[in-house]
């Protein structure tokens, strides 16, 4: 998927491979600040000196839909946007990554009704999905739409303003 994808600045970028020796080796962007999620829970505990405004969240949020937003032009849905999967380069930039339950939307309609009504979604045959994140519709039919990551970014966004705290703390 990263290869098909490209280069944007706010998703974690695929710069080469090596195929030859063991093991296989990927390159991808370094960021240098690690994931989101440990970056908000040090913040909220004001020990570590790192202050993270309401304007900074809000700077945030709108570079995760950014980059949500190249990835759905580019006909794919990311599937397990979270919070923990968006990585910090050394601007404090947002970068989505984690691009392991991504999948191609582009030809995957099943059924005829979908396919004449331009909806575009990825199917997915074993179920396997983050609860906290996905959208109830997609739980239901296991249709992954961008409206789904849309959904999914919602979650981010309240993620990020509630300093780091799971979700939906009451489901187990």
């Amino acid at each position: 998927v990263m290869a098909q994808v490209g280069f944007h600045i706010n998703l974690v970028s695929l710069i080469g491979v090596v195929t030859t020796g063991q093991p296989r080796l990927l390159l991808v962007a370094f960021c240098e600040h690690g994931s989101l999620d440990s970056y908000v829970r040090k913040a909220a505990s004001s020990r570590n000196g790192i202050v993270l405004t309401s304007d900074n969240k809000l700077r945030m949020c709108l570079e995760v839909a950014q980059g949500m937003n190249f990835l759905h032009r580019k006909s794919v849905v990311h599937r397990d946007l979270a919070i923990r999967n968006i990585l910090l380069d050394s601007e404090y930039a947002c970068r989505v990554a984690d691009f392991g339950l991504s999948r191609g939307t582009l030809g995957n309609c099943t059924d005829d009704d979908d396919q004449d009504s331009g909806q575009i979604y990825y199917r997915s045959q074993n179920g396997i999905f983050p609860l906290r994140w996905t959208a109830p519709e997609a739980m239901e039919t296991l249709r992954f739409t961008p409206a789904a990551d849309v959904w999914s970014w919602g979650v981010v966004a309240i993620e990020l303003f509630l300093d780091g705290a799971k979700p939906y703390p009451f489901l187990n």
